[in-house]
């Protein structure tokens, strides 16, 4: 789920087809949702995993002329209704052969966080940012050891107020399959997506810390999603 307002939330779903696809969905209340029209992106394939700031949005995309597996990140013009305008983000985001996909961003919209299995990471799939400067995405950069390990780390997502990552991991310790993790965003992460300068050796996140039971169990919990505060109400 990625939530357009506190009521109404995008969703990824499979279709008959085994493709990937999004609709809007209606809440009626924190249990009951309603499924409605389904969302574009105007690109054949899978479409999912989708985030929006505004006007804004960034989504994973395998398209169907690409390999297996060669996911890439596309930016779209939102109206709230519909997507337009489907423009790749390039090199160094969505790199060929490389699998780049589900998307965050921060309430800003200026730092875009996402799960690749690029070279350069810690271990299978890791979760990386980039920053937002002059209307071009930076050099992604690994979000380090306190957020990924040697197993796969992905899903990750954003807190409304900007201060937590919330992801999930295979590669800590879990009660079983993935499990739902977050950490801290320190003020030198801030500094950093503000300056572009800093010490990249210093950690921009506290370690992840797992939920624990009973949100975490034995299966995989993925996808974490909060239309308000996370220490309130989580997907």
């Amino acid at each position: 789920l990625s939530f357009v307002s506190p009521k109404e939330a995008i969703e990824t779903y499979s279709d008959t087809s085994k493709l990937q696809s999004m609709r809007f969905v209606k809440f009626r209340s924190a249990e009951i949702a309603t499924p409605l029209d389904v969302l574009s992106s105007g690109i054949p394939g899978s479409n999912g995993s989708i985030a929006s700031r505004g006007r804004i949005a960034v989504a994973g995309v395998l398209p169907k002329r690409n390999m297996v597996g060669d996911a890439d990140l596309f930016s779209f013009d939102f109206n709230g209704k519909e997507l337009s305008n489907p423009t790749l983000i390039p090199s160094p985001i969505s790199k060929s052969i490389d699998w780049d996909a589900q998307p965050a961003l921060t309430p800003d919209g200026k730092v875009l966080f996402f799960a690749s299995d690029r070279p350069g990471g810690f271990g299978g799939t890791d979760i990386w940012f980039s920053v937002n400067r002059n209307g071009s995405w930076s050099e992604p950069v690994n979000c380090g050891e306190n957020i990924n390990s040697r197993c796969d780390d992905i899903t990750p997502f954003v807190s409304a107020d900007g201060k937590h990552l919330l992801f999930s991991s295979a590669g800590r310790e879990t009660l079983g399959g993935y499990d739902i993790f977050t950490a801290d965003i320190l003020p030198v992460f801030t500094d950093f997506v503000q300056s572009g300068a800093g010490n990249l050796s210093t950690a921009l996140f506290t370690n992840a810390r797992n939920y624990g039971a009973p949100l975490n169990t034995k299966r995989d919990e993925l996808f974490p999603s909060s239309p308000s505060g996370t220490d309130t109400l989580l997907y």
